[in-house]
Order: structure tokens, then C-alpha cells, then sequence
């Protein structure tokens, strides 16, 4: 329980809102929680840490979120000379830069919206497909005229879901909606074996829709009828929304107002007074000042003084003929905590300091160090950063992403707790300079190497951003029957989001572009390991056992078995034998000369002076090949 409000008209410390802010995130009293204690252990997360960041900046508090997550105790965040001393200066409406706002004018993509959109390119590796949310809710008796109507308010209420992307790499939010209206598929008079293969359709359909973005298509809806045989006045609504428009906290900003608009027709919303247009332009006139510029230089040196040592992307199994196959669609695996199991692994981490996204991103990368070339390697984290310009921030719909590469270092042994504890602590150095996108590293990279460089394994995390699916959106529309998304230069992304108080897990891949089975194995693996962490306290403290089923290990075992009686001959003997066992050999010399099996010699001396007389030389190459990297040889 926070502590009792002060009286408004009294000036608030920031030390006091401080407390309050934390208070109120963790739901706790100030007076059990020590100075020294750490928050995280608390139950404080990442996203937590960065809405006190930007509710104290609302309040003209100058802390940034690199200055609270580097050590999350009060006590260390209380000794920053911004909350050390003074007031709480009397609060504007917002910190938008003042003036006239034409919302019509083109303006530039972010970041994340750009990447997205030179990704839909067929000639980009993995691309040709669009950064995509699919989604289909099971309910009843939604009336077609009715969702028409609140989804004709939804566009009106958030530009962005009218927006188009200009050829030039810009984007512009025209006042008309090009929407065609509701599309109804109505199979109620089918049989229910023809109506699930016509639900089965609709969504081949639209699972992997690529919407016409240059002509302001980013978001439809459609909805099904059921026949009474499947389920008596069923219903399932059909949502895609292409993410260069908004991001999944928007997605589930834009699904409560249509629940709202839905189930109270009469009721209007509470009207936005500021765009995500404004937004992005009061966002680069903050950051064009020169403390914020100063800081995302030294963000950028922190990037580049560590580019030479930066691993790759896990270097996964691939199918054969894997560039020949479409890999652009995508496949879901999906897991579910309840709430108790949700509640269990969160205490157990909390018990080492350990938030509850990285224990799930660490369970991730140890999976993934099973199954990769490389031990080491980057995960690819989408951050949700919506700055605190204006009071209704958190109202808009659009994209407010950034990303950051976190490095996970498998070479180096330990305990799970211990192997977290690390990638966490990368974490938090590494989002401390997370105003250098990850967007801007891969860029980077890409120059140093002289190649183009992807980060294709996502570790989404929505924890902290409270139910995507409330209890009105359930009530409206029914519970969630299926997800898909998909995105460009990825191979695999995996999403964790809270719902009915536990947790959905989801794991999207492209499942052509992997060897059979490994897709099945790498999940079976994941999950087996999130079980041994919720039922074990005593699982933490250990390294984490072989995560390989006893066929997989079978399996590796024959492939792995090359030893083998050689025989002590001269090398230039048995290379001379195979030779001549070949029907028609050639010995290329260079790219150009062939000397055919005849007029080889048949003597190291006489190859040499073959050799000589033809003005060339003779280097005899002998080597092997193996996948894991030398610090695994």
C-alpha cells in the first residue's frame, strides 16, 4: 500500500514522489522497503523503472532511466542530485513544444517503422513479408452493424491507423479513411465440418496478409458467423494490423477502445488532445537539445568502442536447400502459465534478484546454446519507450519502439542463477545506452564487416504493460482462439505477455528455414526447462543439465562417432590411390590449366618438376572443418 497522498496544494519533493512512484509500482509501503534493497528482488521490472523515469521527467525532474536501472535501490536513486535537493516544479499539461500543428504533414519514420518497411522488399534476406499482428477472438452474438460502426470511430480516433507510406520513406495521415467497411463471412448455413474448413481458409488468408500500406491499409477487421452446430450464435473476429503503424502496447491500446466503443455505442471516449504526428515532433525537438544529443553520442562510443567484440546471431540448424524453399511463413508454438505457476517463478526469482523477463529470456538463451554453432551470441530485445511529453502518451496508437542487442555469453560456465545474473547485468549496462537503437548497431556492424548483419532471434517481452486482452475486449469479442505475427530479417520470435494473470508464451518461426525437428526440439526443451525452474528452488543453484532428449543425444552420438583405424601410409601414396580410383580425375591448377590422370606423375619429385617446368607452384592443402568455434574445439 503506497503512502497517503499529500495535499496538492503542498510543494512534493522528488525524493517523496519518488517513493510514492515506487510504492505504487510495487504495491508495497515505503516502510518495508530497506534503502539497500534491491527493487528488482522487490518485484520491480525494466518497463516499471522506465514509466517512474518518465512520470519524474513529466514533472520537470531531470532522471533518466540509465540513472535508476545502473542500481535499483532507493537509496542509490535518492543520492542522484535531481531528487537529492529542491521541489517538484508546478507541473504543465505537458512538455509538447508549443504552437501551431499541422497533423497532415509527412513526417519521417522512426527507427523501427523504417526497418519494417525496407524489410516488405522480396530482395532483402528474409524479407518479402510485412511486420504483422493476426489475431482471432471466439465470441458470441457480436452484431455486424455495431462492430461497424465502433471500428469506423476507432479510425477516426487514431490517425495512425489511416496512415500511408510514402515511396520516399516518409509517412502522412490523410483525413479520409480508405477502410472499405466490415466484410462478413457467413457460414451458418454450412454443415460444421464445411465451416471449419472455411474458418481454416479465412485464415490462410489473412494470417500472412501483406497490407497495402502506401494506401493507408493498416488495420482491418472482419468477422465470422458460425453455424449453430459449431456454436449457437458463435462468432470470431478477424483483427491484422501491420506494425509500422503501432506496436504491441498500441495494439492493445486501439483493442480497449473498440471494446469501449462496442459495448457502449452511446459513450464517447474521452477525446485525445495530441497525436503520435505531435508526438514524434516534440520527441526530436527534446532530442535535439544539447544534453540529450551529448548523451546519445556517448551512447553511440559505448556502441562502437564494443563492435570488435560483439558476437553473432546463434548459428542455428538450417534445412537443406533452405535459400530454394518460401520460409516467409511462420508457425506458432505456444505455452501457458497459470497464475500460480506465473506467481511461483516470479518469487523464485525475485529470491536472487533476477526479474521475471530475464529469467525467460536466460531459459531462452540456454536453450539456444544447445542447438547453436556458437555459444555465444546476440538476442534481438524490442523495448517499449513511450516518453512522457503529454498526458495522454499512453492513450495514442503508433509505433514506440526501439531495440537494443543483448549479449548472451553460454562459453562461460555457472549455475542458471548465475549465467541470468550476467545476461541481466548486460542488460542493464546495455539499456543504459539504449538511446543507440539496436537498429543502429546492426548498421554499424554491417559496415565493419563489409556485410550485411541481422539479428534475427527476438525475445519479446510485454511484461509490465499490464493484460494485452482486458476483460472488456474478453466480454466483447470473447477469449483469444489463435495469434500469429510475423517480421522482416526474423527467424524466430519469442513473446511473453501476461493474460488471465498468468502467462502466454508464444514462439513464432519461420519453420521452413530450419532442419526438421529442431523447431520441436528447441520448444519441448524450453519448456521442460521452465517447469524444472518453477518446481525446483534448488534447480537455480545448479548448471543446467543436458537439455537434449535421449534420441537427440543417440542421435549426435553416431554422427559424432568418427573414430577410425588408420592406416600408416605415406600420404602422398594414399592421396596418389584415390586418385586413380576416380573415372575421369582432373587436377585443377589454379582456375585455368588441366592435366589429365595420364600425364600425372607418379613421384613427389616428378609433380615438383611438373610443376616447375609449367612456371608453377606446388602447394599441397590439407585441413578440416568444424562447425563450433575454436574456443569449443
Amino acid at each position: 500500500m503506497s503512502p497517503k497522498p499529500q495535499n496538492k496544494s503542498e510543494p512534493i519533493s522528488p525524493a517523496s514522489l519518488l517513493k510514492d512512484l515506487v510504492c505504487q509500482a510495487i504495491d508495497a509501503d515505503i516502510n518495508g522497503i530497506h534503502p539497500q534493497d534491491d527493487l528488482i528482488a522487490l518485484g520491480l521490472n525494466s518497463v516499471q523503472v522506465m514509466k517512474i523515469a518518465g512520470q519524474l521527467r513529466q514533472k520537470k525532474i531531470k532522471v533518466k532511466f540509465a540513472d535508476l536501472i545502473a542500481v535499483p535501490q532507493l537509496k542509490a536513486w535518492l543520492s542522484l542530485p535531481q531528487l537529492a535537493t529542491g521541489t517538484e516544479e508546478s507541473t504543465s499539461e505537458h512538455l509538447s513544444v508549443p504552437g501551431a500543428f499541422d497533423e497532415g504533414t509527412p513526417f519521417d519514420l522512426a527507427p523501427m517503422q523504417h526497418a519494417y518497411w525496407i524489410g516488405r522488399d522480396p530482395n532483402q534476406y528474409l524479407g518479402g513479408v510485412a511486420a504483422h499482428f493476426y489475431h482471432e477472438f471466439d465470441g458470441q452474438d457480436v452484431v455486424p452493424d455495431r462492430l461497424e460502426q465502433a471500428v469506423r470511430f476507432l479510425f477516426e480516433r487514431h490517425g495512425m491507423l489511416r496512415v500511408q507510406i510514402l515511396d520516399v520513406g516518409r509517412q502522412q495521415i490523410p483525413t479520409e479513411v480508405s477502410w472499405p467497411g466490415l466484410k462478413v463471412h457467413d457460414f451458418r448455413h454450412q454443415a460444421a465440418a464445411e465451416a471449419e474448413q472455411s474458418l481454416i481458409a479465412v485464415r490462410e488468408q489473412l494470417s500472412h496478409r501483406q497490407l497495402d500500406i502506401s494506401q493507408g491499409e493498416v488495420f482491418d477487421v472482419q468477422l465470422s458467423l458460425l453455424p449453430a452446430e459449431l456454436k449457437a450464435g458463435g462468432t470470431r473476429l478477424h483483427i491484422n494490423l501491420d506494425m509500422v503503424a503501432a506496436d504491441a502496447f498500441s495494439l492493445r491500446v486501439l483493442l480497449n477502445d473498440l471494446a469501449k466503443l462496442y459495448l457502449e455505442p452511446e459513450q464517447s471516449l474521452v477525446p485525445l488532445n495530441y497525436s503520435y504526428p505531435r508526438y514524434q515532433a516534440d520527441r526530436s525537438a527534446l532530442h535535439s537539445k544539447e544534453e540529450l544529443r551529448a548523451e546519445k553520442q556517448q551512447a553511440k562510443e559505448h556502441w562502437q568502442g564494443r563492435l570488435a567484440d560483439l558476437p553473432g546471431a546463434p548459428q542455428l540448424p538450417t534445412a537443406i536447400g533452405a535459400e530454394s524453399k518460401d520460409t516467409r511463413r511462420v508457425v506458432r508454438r505456444h505455452y501457458s502459465l497459470s497464475a500460480d505457476q506465473k506467481n511461483q517463478l516470479a518469487e523464485l526469482a525475485s529470491r536472487h534478484g533476477i526479474t521475471l523477463s530475464m529469467t525467460l529470456a536466460a531459459a531462452l538463451a540456454e536453450v539456444l546454446t544447445v542447438y547453436s554453432e556458437e555459444s555465444d551470441f546476440l538476442l534481438n530485445l524490442p523495448l517499449f519507450d513511450r516518453e512522457s511529453l503529454h498526458q495522454d502518451v499512453n492513450s495514442l496508437v503508433g509505433d514506440f519502439t526501439s531495440s537494443i542487442l543483448l549479449s548472451w555469453q553460454g562459453s562461460q560456465s555457472g549455475t542458471f542463477v548465475e549465467r541470468a545474473q550476467r545476461l541481466q547485468h548486460n542488460f542493464r549496462q546495455d539499456v543504459a545506452h539504449g538511446s543507440y537503437s539496436g537498429v543502429e548497431v546492426l548498421r554499424d556492424l554491417s559496415r565493419q564487416q563489409g556485410q550485411t548483419v541481422f539479428a534475427p532471434v527476438v525475445f519479446t517481452s510485454a511484461l509490465g504493460l499490464g493484460e494485452l486482452f482486458g476483460e472488456s475486449v474478453r466480454s466483447a469479442f470473447g477469449d483469444v482462439n489463435w495469434i500469429i505475427s510475423q517480421g522482416p530479417q526474423v527467424w524466430l520470435d519469442v513473446q511473453v505477455m501476461e493474460l488471465k494473470g498468468g502467462l502466454s508464451v508464444n514462439w513464432d518461426a519461420r519453420e521452413a528455414a530450419f532442419a526438421p525437428g529442431v523447431l520441436d526440439g528447441m520448444f519441448a526443451a524450453f519448456t521442460q526447462l521452465l517447469e524444472c525452474l518453477i518446481g525446483s528452488p534448488e534447480f537455480w543453484a545448479q548448471p543446467i543439465p543436458s537439455l537434449l532428449t535421449a534420441e537427440q543425444k543417440q542421435q549426435r552420438q553416431r554422427v559424432n562417432s568418427t573414430a577410425k583405424k588408420l592406416s600408416l601410409t605415406n600420404y602422398t601414396s594414399s592421396f596418389l590411390t584415390m586418385l586413380k580410383a576416380t573415372r575421369k580425375p582432373r587436377l585443377c591448377i589454379g582456375t585455368m590449366s588441366k592435366l589429365a590422370m595420364g600425364t600425372w606423375p607418379t613421384a613427389p619429385w616428378q609433380w615438383q618438376h611438373t610443376c616447375n617446368f609449367r612456371g608453377l607452384s606446388l602447394v599441397i592443402w590439407s585441413g578440416f572443418y568444424c562447425p563450433k568455434a575454436r574456443s569449443r574445439l
